[in-house]
């Protein structure tokens, strides 16, 4: 296998400690049911989750890099700014930023409209609006269940991306498909004349690996790609989408504000049985209420500690990285929803960007299609 990469979600040490009891979730409904139980609960950072590769010059990458090549996401067309209804209507809130193409760079990014604060959120995606392969979730191209099963987690958010190419204008995401990039220049889709001017050998067999395992996948799948009319070279682009532009989280069937919701539902239950029957039986039922809130809530902390999802977020997927930033991509486990949030000021009309985690050049080349001058990883 090739060095996989994935930003993925970490569940905060309050959540993932293991020190609550099944208890203790009751009693704390009880003290803050009462109160505002807000979605204020600390968030999940996303981080790299296996180390960086050995890396190599980014003088090196540069020399593949010296021919005219497009940049790692490209496609000026159609317009990037057309993203913006879907983004509404689906309740991507993005109040102060919004897409662009780079003056001379043909490169996305998501420019600044008005001064933003640090510790402020700038972009929030609920999970409905992300195309996501979770437990559970629908198959794609009439795969089989077994057979979807087996698929990595890559191939099956490419299978999504082309299900939803295949479905056109009547597909939910058609908005988002149309302004995804053209052209993915990841390493993985070079020739082997391109990869020998690396002169690295350790990288260009990880490479190698990646393009043999994609060649597998291709070949397994082909008589279903056949049937629905898609090449090899699109579901090699539906891939390289998937490996560049997909986080991966924790998942839970429900957000976590579904057991506050329930605890609130139990007093409403033991208020109306106080009225009916009198405080004793109000009590009961308060106190059995509660219990089944708190088993709601422990019971998906549970499945956030044991389960994930992969998701393709629209408008979010646009944030260019810099190894100077701290800001990544956190979930809401209480509103289901991934966001970024400002871990710096921001002026009016500087590009915003964010951190991919702390990846070496390799990494980076190998993922995404660039490298970063200076990079601090590869010392």
């Amino acid at each position: 296998m090739v060095c996989c990469i994935s930003n993925k979600v970490r569940l905060p040490r309050w959540l993932a400690s293991g020190w609550l009891s099944a208890w203790q979730p009751v009693l704390l409904f009880m003290v803050h049911t009462n109160a505002s139980l807000a979605p204020s609960m600390p968030s999940c950072s996303l981080r790299t989750t296996c180390r960086p590769r050995r890396a190599f010059q980014a003088v090196r990458a540069a020399a593949v890099m010296s021919k005219p090549r497009a940049s790692a996401a490209t496609g000026s067309a159609p317009n990037v700014l057309s993203i913006i209804p879907f983004a509404i209507t689906n309740g991507i809130q993005f109040a102060k930023i919004k897409p662009e193409v780079l003056s001379g760079l043909d490169q996305r990014g998501l420019v600044a409209t008005y001064d933003i604060n640090s510790k402020e959120c700038i972009c929030s995606v609920p999970a409905k609006a992300a195309i996501r392969s979770h437990p559970g979730s629908k198959t794609a191209l009439d795969l089989p269940p077994i057979t979807w099963q087996q698929l990595p987690w890559f191939a099956r958010i490419a299978l999504l991306i082309l299900d939803e190419v295949k479905q056109g204008s009547t597909s939910k995401f058609a908005d988002y498909v149309r302004v995804l990039p053209q052209q993915i220049d990841v390493p993985v889709l070079w020739s082997a004349e391109e990869l020998l001017q690396l002169h690295c050998k350790y990288f260009i067999k990880q490479v190698q690996q990646q393009q043999e395992e994609w060649a597998q996948l291709a070949r397994q799948l082909h008589p279903h790609l056949s049937a629905a009319g898609i090449s090899t070279d699109q579901f090699f682009w539906a891939l390289s989408l998937a490996r560049s532009r997909a986080f991966a989280a924790p998942y839970t069937p429900a957000p976590l504000s579904v057991a506050p919701k329930a605890a609130l539902a139990a007093q409403v239950a033991a208020a109306v049985s106080y009225l009916a029957s009198g405080a004793a039986t109000a009590a009961v039922v308060e106190v059995l209420g509660l219990s089944a809130a708190g088993g709601v809530w422990l019971w998906l902390t549970q499945q956030s500690q044991t389960q994930q999802q992969h998701a393709l977020c629209p408008l979010l997927d646009m944030f260019n990285h810099s190894g100077q930033e701290q800001s990544e991509c956190e979930l809401d486990v209480w509103s289901d929803s991934f966001r970024i949030v400002a871990s710096r000021p921001w002026r009016a009309g500087q590009q915003v960007f964010i951190s991919y985690g702390n990846s070496s050049n390799d990494v980076l080349l190998q993922l995404y299609g660039f490298v970063e001058a200076g990079n601090r990883q590869d010392r």
